[in-house]
């Protein structure tokens, strides 16, 4: 063998013992031949496809519960969160709520309408007949709503469950009504548009209905009052507002149901959402247990993260994400409250850090580690949203920042 073969053979051997170092410190190979079997390498990203993907036209929102920035970014109880969604997708470290103050269900409304509801009151307050006063122009106003009182399970009376709905003919709509496809899954719902509270916090399968935004309008309820534990028969909800899976699993790991059909067949609607359980949205503590990396804690914030690390890979292999088509938002409806009346509404990060949250950007065009410190609220889902779709924006979504431009979506 000639000496230049020699030297050949050692140097091919080096890189690919260099290739396999790569491999196994969690990196992929893509196509770029270096020498026979060799392609180069680069990270194995969530995030950040590039090539000739196309453009985003779907949208899903992934809702965690109750839990501050602070609870969340640095923490060991959130391995999956800080060690591969923030570094291989984006973080918006400046979201916060408009409603705050303890109106935790009212966000929901706000994050599919961007509107500030006229009614409520101080934030922080019970709700009554009296005008807002951080409420300027284009507020929802008490006649817009069949019952007026915030943090309500939806289906009920007023001073029973405290419920509120926009009744049929107001001039304002939702994301839902204004895309026109679009789906609800609800972890753990009994069955399509559930309207009743079901399982428990020791089976580990609680549902609430009034995490589910989309429960709260009953233009989607086919323009009908609700009633009862079920949304009108034939009505949108009827049949857009399903269970996530056929079971229940806390790990976030489904092989099977509504979710994962849609998505291994390519079939997610243009807007989605996407609800834990109690379990599983951070919000309570359950008896199951998760392993975060230091032994086995029902601590939420673990596991919602142990969740999150479940039914995240589920989603982004779908052909939809892996085409470019599919944006996740995973946002927290809200941080800590303030106290009642508390003078500086709309509230900010800067100002008040218990009320920050997390939002995290997931898409095929955001560059990995991407980090956007401008303030954004939940007003700027729907703002996000209908710029993403073309669509135009609805309530008050101009007030806020659009997620779109620093997430390349």
């Amino acid at each position: 063998m000639s000496t230049s073969s020699l030297a050949c053979r050692k140097r091919r051997r080096r890189l690919t013992r260099r290739v396999r170092g790569l491999l196994a410190a969690g990196l992929v190979l893509v196509p770029g031949l270096l020498a026979p079997g060799i392609h180069v390498a680069r990270a194995a990203t969530l995030c950040g496809g590039g090539g000739s993907l196309g453009a985003v036209s779907k949208v899903m929102v992934i809702w965690e519960e109750n839990r501050p920035s602070a609870d969340v970014l640095r923490n060991d109880n959130a391995p999956y969160i800080d060690h591969t969604l923030i570094p291989q997708c984006g973080l918006a470290t400046a979201f916060t709520s408009r409603a705050s103050g303890g109106h935790s269900l009212s966000n929901y409304v706000e994050e599919l309408t961007a509107q500030r509801l006229e009614g409520l009151g101080v934030p922080g307050t019970p709700a009554g007949g009296q005008r807002n006063p951080f409420c300027s122009d284009g507020c929802v106003y008490d006649g817009d709503w069949t019952i007026g009182t915030p943090d309500a399970l939806p289906g009920g009376s007023e001073g029973v469950s405290r419920a509120y709905f926009p009744t049929p003919g107001t001039s304002y709509t939702n994301l839902a009504h204004q895309i026109g496809s679009w789906k609800a899954y609800g972890e753990s719902m009994p069955h399509n548009c559930d309207l009743a509270n079901a399982g428990s916090t020791t089976a580990n399968d609680a549902y609430v209905p009034h995490h589910i935004p989309e429960l709260y309008f009953t233009d989607l309820n086919g323009g009908a009052s609700f009633s009862g534990t079920s949304c009108a028969s034939g009505s949108a909800l009827s049949t857009r507002a399903v269970p996530l899976g056929s079971t229940t699993n806390n790990n976030g790991v489904y092989t099977s149901g509504n979710l994962n059909d849609d998505v291994v067949e390519g079939t997610l609607p243009t807007f989605s959402t996407v609800t834990p359980n109690l379990c599983d949205d951070m919000h309570s503590t359950c008896t199951y247990k998760a392993d975060c990396g230091h032994g086995l804690t029902s601590s939420p914030t673990c596991v919602g993260d142990e969740w999150l690390k479940g039914i995240v890979p589920m989603i982004t292999s779908g052909p939809d994400y892996q085409s470019g088509r599919l944006a996740i938002l995973i946002v927290w409806d809200e941080g800590e409250g303030i106290t009642s009346g508390t003078p500086g509404w709309p509230y900010t990060c800067a100002a008040f850090a218990d009320v920050c949250v997390p939002a995290i950007v997931l898409s095929q065009h955001t560059a990995p580690g991407t980090v956007s410190d401008h303030p954004y609220d939940d007003w700027s889902i729907v703002r996000t949203v209908d710029d993403v779709l073309g669509k135009p924006e609805l309530g008050n979504a101009g007030q806020s920042n659009s997620l779109a431009s620093a997430f390349n979506l």
